[in-house]
């Protein structure tokens, strides 16, 4: 008799097992329906999609919790809420991995490229980029275009032009074929920024032009591309009205209300009134635009020009304390353009793991010949191009602080005050003149010359105009020395270009 109790109690605990089991799945499923649906309005109507989540139970589950995590930082994310961290995300990319293409995989990368890129950490924002473009299943989905358009902007942003243009130029395809208008003003208005960062105006021109007052653009760029004319009709030899880029930077400045700092356009104002000698305008906005803005770049070069300013009118104490003040942002310039970690980034994504079948003897051998070579090479070194390796072991992106009191050194010196003076144009030389100042040019600053000839193979030339922008001048003047053309001197940087690391290239430029 109790045996068959103990039977029945059995039989019902297996009952009351399979049913709960039963329930807690058919939860389950409920759970993943409505997370569905919330997915799909998110696309179509992103407040009843928020308000809808707001409802939802964290789910139980593993495949629930994943979806949940990647619905809740998107809309977290759409609606600019704060983001503490990534561990909600990681819920999703650790559930989904990054082996098998799907939707919801991407997604999760997504996702947390756009959480690492908000809190600042760009290296793995890249990483994560890189991993969501390869699990889409489908190019065509938007997200995959506004990978590759937030994946341009790291590389932008560090200086990596090349890899830049390639990737808005494949979401400028991909924004055609989806018929997505935004998106490919979004893009056009990056591939003419990078034109200008070439010099190369006759493309960036008709770029800007089509997207002038477009209402395509979001509310906080729809005015950048009058600061992009600014500055094309500022410093295209072929097509400079000053007037004009006045007008657009005005432009820029009236309908920006204030919505994004206007140190940039400040700085531009100040070139601009630079060049047509009107000092006093010129410093009142060089002062102002680098209170007025983050960026830089646009610091380091406006406290270049005011020492220019306070050293043409006598004022050598303050000179000295631009100069001083421009040297230690050039630092900052260096490392906030430093590209090093996110080319290793894509290095890292782009090599394919080697295969476990290969025999070790192979690697055996491959690395006896390649310490074989090492050594040979070793041994050809001579004293003088060995201590000039010492210098180039550092990181590339250390280039200027390498040599940064040879560099002070100069500009302290008589040699830099004539060079201003034939810029500004307030010394008249002769042609032989010139040329005489350019020897002197040509024998200073022998051991940054010595490097960059033992390390990189840079003929004079060349080493002259790396010399020229170190020393904080901007390019389009050098023609006054090298008695080249604009297209010529075009030329010669872009020679310097295939032969230095862009990181060198970058840090120079």
């Amino acid at each position: 008799m109790s045996r068959g109790l103990g039977i029945l109690h059995t039989i019902i605990s297996a009952l009351y097992f399979i049913v709960t089991l039963g329930l807690m799945g058919c939860n389950d499923q409920k759970e993943y329906k409505e997370l569905k649906t919330i997915e799909s309005l998110i696309e179509t109507d992103l407040s009843a999609a928020d308000s809808l989540f707001r409802n939802v139970d964290v789910p139980k589950d593993d495949h629930s919790m994943a979806l949940y995590s990647i619905l809740k930082t998107q809309l977290d994310y759409k609606y600019y809420r704060e983001i503490p961290d990534d561990s909600i995300i990681r819920i999703a990319t650790n559930y989904y991995g990054d082996k098998r293409k799907s939707h919801h995989a991407a997604m999760a990368w997504y996702s947390l490229g756009c959480v690492s890129s908000q809190l600042g950490d760009e290296i793995n924002a890249a990483k994560a980029y890189l991993k969501a473009l390869d699990l889409f299943s489908d190019t065509l989905v938007r997200y995959y275009m506004l990978t590759e358009q937030n994946l341009g902007n790291i590389y932008q942003e560090h200086a990596m032009n090349s890899e830049a243009m390639t990737i808005f130029s494949s979401c400028r395809n991909n924004a055609i074929r989806l018929n997505d208008s935004a998106a490919i003003a979004f893009c056009d208005y990056n591939i003419a920024k990078l034109y200008l960062a070439r010099y190369d105006y006759k493309r960036a021109l008709p770029l800007l032009n089509g997207i002038l007052d477009s209402p395509w653009l979001s509310a906080d760029t729809r005015y950048y591309p009058y600061l992009q004319l600014s500055k094309v009709f500022l410093f295209d030899d072929s097509n400079r009205n000053i007037d004009k880029s006045l007008m657009y930077v005005d432009s820029f400045i009236t309908l920006n209300q204030g919505r994004a700092p206007n140190g940039v356009a400040y700085s531009l104002k100040a070139d601009a009134y630079y060049r047509l000698q009107q000092t006093d305008s010129a410093l009142y906005y060089y002062k102002r635009s680098v209170k007025e803005t983050s960026d830089v770049r646009t610091i380091c070069d406006s406290y270049r020009r005011l020492s220019e300013i306070y050293n043409l009118s006598g004022q050598r104490d303050s000179a000295v304390y631009y100069v001083r003040l421009s040297n230690e942002w050039m630092d900052s310039v260096v490392s906030s353009t430093d590209s090093g970690d996110i080319y290793r980034t894509l290095i890292s994504h782009s090599q394919k793991p080697q295969a476990s079948i290969v025999p070790k003897i192979v690697i055996i051998g491959l690395i006896v010949i390649i310490a074989f070579v090492v050594i040979l090479m070793v041994r050809k070194k001579n004293a003088h191009i060995q201590s000039v390796t010492e210098i180039h072991s550092q990181n590339h992106s250390e280039i200027l602080s390498d040599f940064k009191q040879d560099i002070i050194k100069f500009q302290q010196g008589k040699l830099f005050l004539k060079m201003i003076s034939v810029i500004n144009e307030d010394t008249s030389l002769s042609r032989k003149d010139l040329k005489g100042l350019k020897r002197e040019y040509r024998t200073s600053l022998p051991r940054l010359r010595s490097y960059l000839f033992v390390t990189y193979g840079l003929n004079v030339d060349e080493i002259d105009m790396c010399l020229f922008a170190l020393l904080g001048f901007k390019v389009k003047d050098f023609s006054l020395f090298s008695f080249r053309s604009p297209a010529g001197n075009r030329s010669l940087k872009y020679r310097i270009k295939t032969k230095l690391p862009e990181s060198v290239f970058n840090a120079i430029f």
